[in-house]
């Protein structure tokens, strides 16, 4: 074991890219008393790991600024030889089993894209033992495959979209939606998004991201057009009633108001588009939701059902859900 050594706390100082991988400690309020408690108690129990040449702490943050809150002038330390790369992944790996405290999505995706570049991660195979497949790093740290893949693409956010998700005002599915269009198609969506208020649904990034044609992807957002408000209302009205008696798919009155006022941002030819697109994400979504119904429904009736009541609730059912898809048959036509 390293030797422990008492060092000035005047000596030591934070790790310039710590605030990368790691919220501030008051982030996690109920962690954060906890150890202060602790501190206030029993003084500093466990060491401080610095980086000998430079005196940059990789794990010990809080504990220094606890140690200089109480007023101790010295705190126990492990000094490590290492270089600047090799200081920077102690910084996130020391606190690895920390990980799922962390709750910003974007430091999240900054630690586990150091991790991949260390363990040289090639998905499926790992040629030598410092190589991993994305599987292994994926259990190492504690979260699934997909989640993996998902944390990396925040990375290819511009900065604009990763502090939105770092302040929850996207999603990770709506960060990762992003995430593929370039920089500059992803600075024309921000300039589409950045007038609405808190936090926005992925249908609506997902639908903005379909509208925007080619064509489209030139054209500069101009004045609010309330032309297009009442079509905004019937497509959206239409989608909602289409399925009235099926009590799985409430309307949702936040995303029509954030779907109202994006589309507003939009010029004429570029809020048509957006209609026609959230209006298809909409139908789809219903239909995923039917689909599962369907599923319980037919599972039902082949194993469980014995009770003649329910089988002609689920026919009057059927009939009703059957006249709306003639009424919408003749209404297309």
């Amino acid at each position: 074991m390293s030797e422990v050594v008492q060092v000035q706390t005047k000596r030591l100082q934070p790790h310039p890219r710590h605030s990368h991988y790691h919220s501030d400690f008051l982030a996690n309020m109920t962690r954060y008393m906890y150890i202060r408690a602790d501190v206030e108690k029993n003084g500093i129990m466990t060491p401080l790991q610095v980086r000998a040449e430079t005196g940059e702490i990789l794990d010990g943050h809080m504990r220094l600024s606890l140690a200089q809150d109480f007023g101790y002038e010295t705190v126990p330390v492990i000094f490590l030889e290492c270089n600047e790369e090799e200081a920077e992944y102690w910084l996130v790996e020391s606190n690895r089993t920390r990980r799922n405290q962390e709750q910003d999505p974007i430091r999240v995706a900054h630690q586990i894209r150091l991790l991949k570049d260390k363990y040289g991660v090639r998905p499926g195979e790992h040629p030598d033992q410092e190589q991993q497949t994305v599987d292994e790093l994926a259990q190492l740290i504690g979260i699934h495959r997909r989640q993996f893949y998902s944390y990396l693409r925040l990375n290819y956010l511009i900065e604009p979209f990763r502090t939105m998700v770092s302040g929850m005002r996207i999603g990770i599915r709506a960060g990762v939606a992003l995430s593929r269009l370039s920089r500059e198609q992803q600075t024309r969506v921000f300039e589409q998004l950045r007038g609405l208020e808190d936090e926005i649904k992925s249908d609506v990034v997902e639908a903005l991201i379909e509208s925007m044609s080619p064509v489209e992807q030139d054209v500069v957002p101009s004045a609010p057009h309330h032309s297009k408000q009442a079509e905004l209302d019937a497509a959206i009205s239409e989608i909602d009633a289409e399925f009235p008696d099926l009590p799985a798919v409430p309307p949702n009155l936040r995303l029509r108001q954030t779907v109202e006022t994006a589309s507003q941002l939009l010029s004429v030819k570029g809020s048509e588009q957006f209609v026609q697109a959230i209006t298809k994400v909409k139908i789809e979504k219903h239909l995923r939701k039917i689909a599962r119904a369907e599923s319980d429904i037919v599972g039902l009736l082949t194993t469980e059902m014995t009770d003649m009541e329910m089988l002609d609730v689920c026919e009057q059912m059927l009939d009703r859900i059957k006249r709306k898809v003639d009424e919408a048959r003749v209404r297309i036509k």
